[in-house]
This record gives structure tokens, sequence and C-alpha cells, in this order.
């Protein structure tokens, strides 16, 4: 392994643990500067030096003397080759808006106004005016019956000088025209029962019906929810005039004032994923970046390998990250966006479902990139090319020419990527994208499909 190699493991694993070269110094006892120079090969440490390193930061010796290869170690000790593979974000399906039923056709049968009453009340409980019509039919019944005897049996007779009165015919006639009239009632009567019965059978089943549309809307939208959030990005779509600026790893305090400085100057945003080890140490510096409009976003609790912990162990440490985040900046934070740290178990660009998932749970998607100047221009399996000595200006180079609508650019705080910053910001402007942060860019990218915004030139407006 070559001291290039070497000091790029020394630096991986160094950001993993959440240590500044000052404090892996501390720890190794050895002076910063001699630290920084390993991690760029300059120099190279001793084997007692390489020793003390590996024991602090944990790293195993197939990374510490491996070959020229850059590999992993995964949990069941088989050796991982670092592959990436470029994948579109998944699209999330649609939810199909709820029907509204159709409106009723009122009932035109007139009736007399206790009928009326009663047809009102069938109305709002048609079950209650079944049983009510129903005792009204008895009692009619009840009266007809009385009527009928009355008009068939003998009225009582009475003695005057020994003979007895009986009704006259035309009494008879009424009597029976009241009956008739009372049955001809009474078969009404039996036919709005029917009716009843009909309206409170249909409104029943109407309101099963909606009630099961309503849990269908209601399970498909939180299905759509929990899709929308398990997806992976790596750009937006390519007609969001904006690029995404997102920064990792875990600088000195003093490269994170840096990178604050220089976007306040230039008047842009960006997206930072620091652990919450690392918020926790600077408060106020994380506060200042909420402040000023950046976003943050988790990158777990302790720079945790997220493929090598079960689900509770990995939904534990983002939930960690979500509580302390949100003592740091003094509001409920609720970050939108999370990435592996180190890109663990992503290198296919699609991740672990079960990764995915938990965080889908806590409400985040997960972000990786589509421009990386380290990876391009630095790193010993990269593509290296600038040529075997990049600098800050390579560094503006290939971003700017790399970088195109929609991309996400990811960034250190720390050497080229640091020195870069103003002019990757310029170059960017001048190819008519603007600087912004991951929820920025995708909440231009849902305007511009919606209508809410229009291009004018090579800028957006709305």
């Amino acid at each position: 392994m070559t001291s290039t190699d070497l000091g790029t493991t020394i630096r991986e694993y160094r950001e993993r643990a959440g240590l500044t070269q000052d404090g892996l110094g501390r720890l190794v006892a050895v002076d910063p500067d001699l630290i920084d120079q390993w991690e760029w090969g300059e120099e190279a440490p001793g084997d007692g030096e390489a020793e003390r390193i590996a024991e602090v930061l944990g790293i195993p010796p197939a990374r510490m003397w491996a070959s020229d290869a850059v590999v992993e170690l995964a949990p069941d000790g088989d050796l991982v080759v670092i592959d990436l593979v470029i994948a579109d974000p998944v699209p999330a399906p649609a939810v199909e808006p709820r029907r509204q039923p159709e409106p009723r056709a009122p009932s035109v049968i007139e009736v007399p106004s206790i009928w009326r009453r009663m047809g009102d009340a069938a109305a709002s409980d048609p079950r209650r005016t079944v049983w009510v019509v129903a005792a009204l039919m008895v009692a009619v019944v009840a009266v007809v019956f009385v009527v009928v005897v009355l008009g068939t049996g003998s009225a009582p007779s009475t003695t005057s000088f020994g003979s007895s009165t009986t009704p006259t015919p035309s009494e008879a006639d009424i009597l029976r025209e009241q009956r008739d009239r009372l049955i001809g009632r009474v078969d009404e009567l039996t036919v709005e029962l029917e009716q009843a019965e009909a309206r409170a059978a249909a409104a029943e089943a109407e309101a099963l019906r909606l009630a099961g549309v309503d849990g269908l809307n209601n399970r498909l939208a939180a299905e759509n929810e929990l899709l929308r959030k398990a997806v992976v990005v790596s750009s937006a779509g390519d007609e969001v005039q904006a690029v995404a600026l997102t920064f990792d790893g875990a600088a000195s305090p003093s490269g994170i004032v840096a990178v604050l400085d220089t976007l306040g100057a230039k008047g842009a945003q960006a997206s930072f994923f620091p652990t919450g080890v690392a918020v926790e140490a600077d408060p106020e510096l994380w506060r200042r970046a909420v402040d000023e409009g950046h976003e943050l976003g988790n990158a777990t609790m302790t720079g945790l390998p997220v493929t090598s912990v079960n689900t509770a162990t990995l939904r534990d440490d983002l939930t960690a990250w979500q509580t302390t985040v949100s003592e740091v900046v003094g509001a409920q934070y609720r970050a939108t966006w999370f990435r592996p740290p180190f890109m663990e178990g992503f290198t296919d660009r699609v991740g672990p479902d079960a990764v995915r998932a938990v965080a889908a749970e806590i409400g985040m998607a997960t972000a990786l990139w589509s421009v990386e100047p380290y990876w391009a221009l630095f790193a010993p399996n990269g593509p290296r090319v600038a040529g075997q000595d990049p600098g800050a200006a390579d560094v503006v180079g290939y971003v700017v020419d790399t970088a195109g609508p929609g991309s996400i650019v990811r960034l250190s705080t720390e050497s080229f990527d640091l020195v870069a910053l103003p002019g990757i910001i310029d170059g960017l402007r001048a190819k008519g994208l603007e600087p912004t942060t991951l929820t920025g860019l995708f909440e231009m990218q849902e305007r511009l499909l919606e209508g809410d915004i229009v291009l004018d030139g090579d800028r957006p407006t709305t």
C-alpha cells in the first residue's frame, strides 16, 4: 500500500470517528501537522505509529496493510470492493382522489303534516321511522276495527212508550265511508313503510361504501408518503436550473466557519451532514448555520456503520441525532434528508431496503450525490482526472464542468474544497445554475412541474 492509500484510509476512519486532526494527534501523541502530512501522502507513519493509529481508530489490518485495491471489511469477514453505479430516483405512485357521492333527489310525496314530520325524521334516521310507521299502522287498524264494529253492529236501544230507536241509514253510510278512507290510508302507509325501509337500507350501504373508500384512501396516502421518503436521490430533474451544495465530514470548527463565511458573502445556501456528536461539540456554530438559512441533514449520531447494525440500533441512533439537534437549535428540528456515512451500503446507489425503510419511518429520504471532486481527483482508486498532483483550481474546474441542472454536489469543509468554494459558486452561476439546499432544489422542481415558477432566460423566476 502506498503512503497516499494509507493516508486516505487514516482520513476516512478519522472522519468516521468524528475526530479532528488535533484530536487524533492527542490520542496517538503526535503533532497534528504530521497527521495532515500522513493523510495527504506526503509522509508515511512508522510501524509503531501506524499500530497506534489502527488501535485508536479501529482500522482493520486489511485496510492498513492491503494492496492497491480499496476494500472494506464486511460483518461476515469478507472483503468488499467499492464500486459505484448511478441509478435514477424512484418516482412515487399517485393516489386516486376520493370520489364524492352524487346528490339524491328529494321526495315528492305530499302527506299531511304529521306524516311530513315523520318523513323528516326518516331523512335523518330511516331505521327509527320504520318502527314509528309500524306503530301507527297498528293504531289505524285498531280504529278501523272499531269503526267497522260500530258500523255493522246494533246501536244501544232506548225504550219510549214500549218502542226501540235504531241509527238512520245516513249515519251508517257516513261510518262506512270513514272506514273505507282509513283502510285506504293503511294501504298508503304500507307503501311508505316499504319505501322508508328501502331508503334506510340504501343509506346504510352508502355509509359502508364511503367508510371503505375513506379507509382505502387513508391507507394509500400513508403508503405513498412512506414510498416517497424511502427513495434514494442522487440528483433532481434536468429541468431545474439549480445545484444543491452539500458538505460532509468531521472538519475542525474553523473549517465550518470558513464555509459559512464564504456562503454568506456569496449569498448562497447549502446542506450540511454533521454527526450528532459534532453538533453537540459546537452548538453555537450549528445554530448559526440554521439561523443563516442552511439545512442540516442526519448523518447518524455517531457516524454509525449503517449496514453493520440491526434496525433497532439504527433507529435509536437516527432518533438520537434528531433529539440532539433539536436541543441545540432550540426548536423541534426535523431533518428531511439522511445520508449514510461514507456511503456505506449504498455504493449501488440503491442501498439496503431495511436502512431506507428505517429512515423513511422517521420521515427522511436518503440523499446521495452526482458530483464529488474528492473521488474524481484525489481517491487512490478514483479516475484521477487531473493527474497525480491536483489543486484547488482543478476542484473548481471539475465541479463547474461536471455539474448540470439538478446536480447534487458533495464537498468537504477541508483542504482544497474549502479554497475552491468561491470559484465553484461563481462558476455555477455563470452557467445559470443557482447553488441551494437539497430541499430548495426539490421544491424548485416541484414548483416547476406545478407551474408556479417559469424559466426567464437561464434563471428561474416566481
